[in-house]
């Protein structure tokens, strides 16, 4: 999602489900302050209700701290289907992840 990375490394490797955990535990996470900058100026729905948010009083009265999820941000997209190489990198250790509408 937008800036944000994460490095895994196993000496065995990891299973689908274990990477499908590792990505779902970092969309429960609250997005980081460049995430929410990139995020507002995107055209989207969900884009509009983090404006929402981080114009309102609440905000603005808490110094303009935005809690936002990451999760929220990806809206009814919620369900993780299934991860997919990408084709024509060399090393195919490249993956999409597909998520359902």
């Amino acid at each position: 999602m937008g800036p944000s990375a994460r490095t895994y490394f196993s000496d065995n490797g990891f299973t689908c489900l274990q990477v499908l955990d590792y990505i779902y535990s970092f969309y429960q996470e609250n997005m980081s302050g460049p995430e929410i900058e990139t995020a507002i100026h995107t055209d989207s729905k969900h884009a509009e209700r983090l404006r929402a948010v981080y114009s309102s009083k609440e905000t603005a009265e808490r110094g303009g701290n935005v809690i936002f999820r990451r999760i929220d941000f990806l809206g009814s997209c919620r369900s993780f289907e299934m991860l997919k190489r990408v084709s024509g990198d060399n090393n195919s250790n490249v993956y999409e992840l597909l998520i359902r509408a």
